[in-house]
């Protein structure tokens, strides 16, 4: 019996014992490590385009959809021929007729033009903002990912796809205005009742709701500590104080959400009238279900079939602060935005900050992100579906602001 006791005090005593495998000198490099970390060596990360060149020549091909579709380029002796790509190192943005040979910049008046950075480059980080959706692609991280010297060039690069997909932004916008004013006619116009329960009313119809978020306030520190009179309302909250300067540092965002599908967002300086009805203008007309809270009263007259909501609804029993149909009464609710916003709020903190001069751009990237699994045409020329690929080419890249000069 005493022998089994030693062997099984022996046996359990065993791991504590120091492991004679491990070596001294990996404890002491740890420590010469945790004493200095900048010294500590990141991972070499692998550019997968440049090691596999199958890869590489796939996002290749998808750039030059995406150029022949969005930003269509014909020869100038034949207006009806496209032309094709010549595929020439340090040439690779150059096409040429297949007919006469005259040749011609693809990525003129593009934001590829003038990029100095492999072409299947734009389309990987497409994808990957894409489906990264809800979180969102920060420079930096593009720069890991693509395993660039240079941040400068990730950070251009980022702008370049911002602005392609502020331009795809444009054309959603305009493509969804026309399917709503589809479903306003195919319901002949009607117009909801203005009290009472709506639930019957809309049980078929698209319903929209708006609000407005500020994404980056103005904190205490970076206000040097001084109280801001500027405005009133969260417009105050992305604003300095007069004696501070009283310039914008915060972000405001509208946001315009159909119910279960789309989001389309839009950088305000205030929360005026004229603001919200400029960004609903571009989304939905004036016979549309629209629901948003009490702030957009002043919208009474310009829509039709707008209800509101009391956010701030008090309760009938003194026992209770707030009603439990402030959020939502007689099927009248912002359900839909109010998530929206949480999603977008917590999206855009990945960034810490961005200059509210950018904010539109980082908007419109969001927005493409999310929506477009709902335009099929778009989304099988971006993913190298079958498609007509000359659908797009009026629909973006038209306008004069949308042109663009990129150096990267």
């Amino acid at each position: 019996m005493k022998q089994k006791e030693d062997r099984r005090e022996m046996r359990n005593l065993s791991r504590f014992r120091k492991n004679p495998l491990q070596n001294p000198q990996t404890i002491s490099k740890l420590l010469e490590d945790l004493k200095d970390p900048s010294k500590v060596t990141t991972f070499n990360n692998t550019n997968i385009l440049k090691a596999h060149k199958v890869i590489n020549d796939h996002f290749n091909n998808l750039t030059y959809n995406i150029l022949r579709a969005f930003y269509p380029k014909f020869c100038k002796n034949h207006p009806d021929i496209h032309l094709e790509p010549l595929k020439v190192k340090g040439r690779q943005l150059m096409g040429k007729c297949p007919i006469c040979h005259s040749q011609r910049s693809l990525a003129k008046d593009t934001p590829l033009q003038g990029l100095h950075l492999p072409l299947g480059y734009f389309s990987y980080m497409l994808h990957e903002i894409i489906l990264s959706y809800p979180n969102v692609v920060t420079s930096k991280a593009i720069q890991r990912r693509l395993n660039l010297k240079s941040y400068a060039s990730a950070w251009t690069l980022k702008k370049r796809l911002q602005v392609f997909m502020s331009q795809l932004n444009d054309s959603f916008l305009l493509q969804t205005k026309e399917a709503l004013e589809l479903e306003a006619k195919q319901n002949n116009n009607e117009k909801m009742p203005f009290r009472g329960d709506v639930s019957k009313t809309i049980e078929n119809r698209v319903i929209t709701n708006i609000d407005t978020i500020a994404i980056f306030s103005v904190g205490v520190s970076a206000n040097k500590y001084r109280s801001r009179y500027r405005h009133g309302g969260i417009t105050s909250s992305i604003y300095r104080s007069v004696k501070s300067g009283g310039e914008q540092v915060g972000t405001l965002a509208s946001n315009i959400t159909i119910k279960g599908s789309l989001s389309f967002y839009e950088s305000h300086p205030l929360t005026t009238s004229d603001y919200a009805i400029s960004h609903l203008s571009k989304v939905i007309t004036p016979y549309n279900v629209l629901m948003g809270d009490e702030a957009y009263s002043s919208l009474f007259g310009k829509y039709r079939n707008i209800r509101l909501i009391n956010h701030s609804l008090k309760a009938k029993r003194k026992i209770h602060v707030f009603s439990k149909e402030r959020w939502s009464r007689e099927g009248v609710n912002s359900n839909a935005v109010e998530g929206a916003n949480g999603v977008l709020k917590t999206a855009m903190r990945q960034y810490r900050w961005f200059n509210c001069k950018y904010s539109q751009l980082y908007l419109n990237e969001f927005a493409v992100a999310k929506n477009i699994k709902f335009f099929n045409v778009e989304k099988n020329i971006i993913f190298g579906g079958d498609s007509e690929v000359d659908f797009c080419g009026n629909r973006i890249g038209e306008r004069d602001e949308c042109r663009v000069h990129l150096k990267c």
